[in-house]
């Protein structure tokens, strides 16, 4: 079988293309990262909010002093954070290309019972 191209189906061929660029380049595009522009310390959760949506992100635990460690996965640091109740301080910095780590140094043990993101991803309890 043999295929010609006449001037109507170079036309719909474009039509097309140009209709599908955008839709792929979208899908493709990484995502943008999420500051920081807050978090919020209670006497028994800590929330970190981001103005757009991160990754993901992985957490542990280092003793003496007892510290919090969280990577976050397509975010970038962002407002300076005051310790408050259960944390002395918070620090934030970039740890690699495309990841932050937030330290919370613990003024005294702590329980940590896991994490989770909001449904928009704006936010890590």
């Amino acid at each position: 079988m043999q295929y010609v191209w006449t001037a109507q189906g170079v036309a719909r061929q474009r039509a097309v293309v140009s209709a599908l660029l955008p839709i792929l380049a979208a899908i493709a595009a990484p995502a943008q990262a999420g500051q920081v522009t807050g978090v919020d310390i209670g006497d028994d959760r800590i929330t970190v909010r981001f103005d757009g949506t991160v990754a993901k992100a992985t957490s542990f635990v280092l003793a003496v002093p007892d510290r919090i460690a969280i990577d976050i996965e397509g975010g970038e640091p962002g407002v300076p954070v005051a310790g408050s109740g259960p944390v002395s301080r918070v620090r934030q910095a970039n740890y690699a290309a495309g990841t932050t780590r937030i330290v919370f140094d613990m003024a005294s043990r702590q329980v940590i019972r896991g994490g989770r993101f909001s449904d928009d991803g704006r936010e890590l309890v």
